[in-house]
């Protein structure tokens, strides 16, 4: 993959989950959070209880395979380039925090104490 299409694709999910749109990636987490919160008790088991169906996940794969990359491409470059660029390691968290459901779950704790939900 060029550095160039890395880039790009890097751009799109940055794009897609920063900006102020209603459907980027932090307003879905808001209103599913603001809907659900009440659901994230301290004692919720995360592991118990996956949800597979993460919409802001579905959403950023289909940036990348809309690009013209290969799921596996981006994945295998960005954890080559997250050893040695700051820029790759930054994505490598957003990559983890939209995909392990674990972060999800803390994710929605954190909204829930900020917000008293």
């Amino acid at each position: 993959m060029e550095e160039s299409k890395l880039q790009e694709v890097m751009g799109r999910i940055e794009d897609f989950y920063f900006s102020d749109e209603e459907d980027s990636g932090e307003a879905i987490f808001n209103r599913f959070a603001e809907k659900h919160a009440h659901l994230f008790e301290a004692g919720f088991e995360a592991k118990a209880t996956e949800n597979k169906l993460d919409l802001r996940a579905k959403l950023i794969l289909e940036l990348i395979k809309d690009s013209g990359v290969s799921v596996e491409q981006f994945f295998e470059i960005l954890k080559q380039k997250s050893e040695t660029d700051e820029e790759a390691q930054i994505f490598v968290q957003i990559m983890l925090s939209v995909s392990e459901y674990e972060n999800f779950v803390e994710m929605m704790r954190a909204y829930k104490k900020e917000h008293n939900k």
